[in-house]
């Protein structure tokens, strides 16, 4: 079948390719997004519960002069599953905003905010394999975040 110029062919000159690969890259970051979402909830589970046992671990006595270190270490870890907790809502509403192209203030935020959670895990645990998808996420995030703040992809009319 041949396309006709006035329907939007590649000589037509109308830019639905662009528009096209901008509407991916959002719901792309979105779905990536929603992801790591729901592996830092599991994370600040973790840190939650594994916190919460070194903290009364370190509060008896028995455990000698370490007693106040692990206090300190385990309040730290749960302050930080707390953090990472907060950061799920963050991310699944800038998932939501990214798949309706709105709020790319909101967007990018939740995108820098994914970059810094890992930076900071960095520090808590070490570097490891899953600290990259938080990483490569933010910055796609920011990305399209971006590319309809500019005006790279409308939102449709409903």
């Amino acid at each position: 079948m041949r396309r006709n110029f006035a329907e939007g062919g590649p000589a037509s000159g109308n830019n639905n390719n662009a528009e096209h690969k901008g509407k991916s890259m959002r719901i792309a970051a979105g779905v990536l997004l929603i992801i790591v979402a729901v592996l830092n909830l599991f994370a600040a589970l973790a840190y939650l519960g594994g916190g919460g046992i070194a903290a009364g671990l370190g509060s008896m006595d028995e455990m000698g002069g370490d007693g106040a270190s692990l206090v300190a270490g385990g309040t730290a870890l749960m302050a930080f599953g707390l953090l990472l907790l907060v950061s799920v809502g963050i991310f699944i509403a800038g998932a939501v905003f990214l798949f309706q192209a709105k709020k790319p203030g909101f967007a990018l935020a939740a995108g820098v905010m994914a970059i810094i959670i890992e930076v900071i895990a960095i520090f808590v645990t070490g570097f490891g394999i899953m600290k990259i998808p938080g990483i490569v996420t933010g910055i796609l995030v920011i990305i399209a975040a971006k590319s309809y703040t500019e005006g790279g992809s409308e939102p449709e009319a409903a």
